[in-house]
């Protein structure tokens, strides 16, 4: 029982950390992002935070382990309750946009600067995550294809990543305007019809 509770307040006290580093990421940016800001954010000493994070890379790891856990969640629950497969990639493709707007850009963020990192263990974690992002694409256009609802000779991979280009460049776009507008958007629309357009949607 004590180990249990002990457990927890280790899970709860990471969870405060993390929570920090989105709320620096996200005002100030992700070159602010230090032990010690995240220390004076929480009010802790640095060798305090040390004592559950060994250095900065650790956090982004946890940063990308949060990505996962809220992008794919939010991009799954579309892509397997929706029947039509074109209503399952808009689906997706509003959830992104919606988790993308309510984490204010922070997913396109920790995606942009795991490319700068020179870590191979941060870099493939988020190649893992990416790649499960773009198998449950391709799990639903398959679909589509399957039943005649695109283009038989759609080529799966690039409409795979086309489609999660479509939706890093509507935020990018988003977060260079300072969230100056709603991601949310009639343009949205505009974008995904012209995407399954281009599937030679049936």
């Amino acid at each position: 029982m004590a180990k249990l509770k002990i457990l927890s307040q280790k899970i709860s006290r990471r969870q405060v950390i993390i929570d920090a580093a989105k709320k620096i990421i996200i005002s100030r940016g992700f070159e602010n992002l230090t032990i010690r800001a995240i220390a004076q954010e929480i009010s802790v000493t640095d060798g305090a935070l040390y004592r559950h994070f060994k250095s900065k890379h650790e956090i982004i790891s946890l940063l990308i382990d949060d990505l996962e856990k809220t992008l794919l969640t939010a991009i799954e629950k579309p892509a397997y309750s929706l029947a039509n497969p074109i209503e399952k990639l808009k689906g997706i493709f509003l959830s992104h946009i919606s988790n993308a707007e309510q984490r204010k850009g922070l997913n396109l963020i920790v995606i942009n600067e795991s490319f700068t990192i020179r870590d191979k263990i941060i870099k493939n974690k988020m190649l893992k995550v990416m790649s499960r992002y773009q198998e449950t694409l391709k799990v639903v256009i398959r679909e589509a294809i399957i039943l005649k609802k695109i283009d038989k000779n759609v080529d799966v991979n690039a409409a795979g990543i086309a489609f999660f280009g479509m939706v890093q460049a509507a935020v990018t776009f988003w977060v260079l305007n300072d969230f100056k507008y709603h991601l949310q958007s009639r343009t949205l629309d505009r974008m995904f019809d012209q995407y399954v357009r281009g599937l030679g949607v049936k």
